[in-house]
């Protein structure tokens, strides 16, 4: 990223090794009859500071899928989106439709939420036609498909300190 004089690098992921990366399947996405639940999420991290909530994914694909963007949600305690992150993994680097059978990708995704009062927060992933904006079927890791095609990956407690 370039900001004026000044070049900032980000880690946003990386491309893994799939045989070094055991991936425990936490969702997936897309019906057996659209795309073969193909894509599947596996382990996942969620951490926090002042300014950000930062959620780390890991991507694998059993086969090829089509043009599909990645979002990140952050809920407020009613349910409404206060944060997001929508794009490709690897910071908009690497659509989904150019990785092979067997691709694992380490994918990072920030939320800023300096600006949001106390509270518990959700976060939510999903996948959706970045053409027609229709989210692509999700499904936990029992199979059962989820509310609103969103996995909820857990929630975060943002707390003030004035002291």
């Amino acid at each position: 990223e370039y900001a004026g004089e000044e070049l900032v690098f980000d880690l946003v992921g990386r491309l893994s090794d799939a045989e070094a990366v055991a991936l425990a399947v936490d969702g997936s996405f897309g019906s057996s009859l659209r795309f073969g639940s193909s894509l599947r999420l596996g382990s996942k991290d969620v951490f926090f500071d002042a300014s950000a909530v930062t959620v780390d994914l890991v991507w694998g694909v059993r086969e090829a899928v089509g043009d599909l963007t990645v979002f990140v949600h952050l809920y407020d305690e009613g349910g409404a989106l206060v944060a997001q992150d929508d794009g490709y993994p690897l910071g908009g680097m690497s659509p989904f439709w150019l990785w092979e059978a067997g691709a694992v990708i380490e994918d990072r995704r920030r939320l800023d939420w300096a600006d949001l009062a106390e509270g518990v927060y959700s976060v939510g992933v999903g996948v959706y036609d970045p053409v027609s904006g229709v989210r692509i079927e999700a499904f936990d890791g029992d199979g059962v498909r989820v509310v609103d095609d969103v996995l909820i990956l857990g929630e975060v407690r943002k707390i003030t300190n004035n002291q």
